[in-house]
């Protein structure tokens, strides 16, 4: 299967990457309809890295299609933690870097701090 995979990648020419992120959501997933009647949900995450003066923070624009993206849209809330996997696609807007992430699946954190 992995061979058929791999020959397929190749054979079309594409690169994947794939990429795991973990951050805070930036606002609540905004779900919508396609005229072909599929369903998508977008929502930003954003990670921070570094401290102090030196922190940054890189946003994602994240898609997620079909049925898991209406379950999901109630828990995907503005500040949620979430964990998303999915592949990333790099592009340019308006002269600034994108970084679009198709989601394969998305989960949402849910921490005890007093707990911890």
């Amino acid at each position: 299967m992995l061979l058929k995979l791999k020959s397929m990648i190749q054979a079309w020419g594409c690169k994947m990457q794939k990429i795991t992120i973990t951050g805070g959501l930036g606002r609540d997933g905004e779900l919508k309809t396609t005229k072909a009647g599929e369903d998508v949900l977008t929502f930003p995450v954003g990670v921070s890295q570094g401290f102090g003066d030196s922190k940054t923070t890189n946003w994602y624009r994240c898609s997620m299609w079909g049925k898991r993206a209406r379950n999901l849209q109630q828990y995907l809330l503005k500040g949620a933690k979430v964990a998303v996997a999915g592949s990333l696609q790099i592009g340019e807007y308006e002269g600034k870097t994108q970084l679009n992430i198709t989601v394969d699946d998305a989960l949402p954190i849910y921490l005890d701090v007093g707990r911890c």
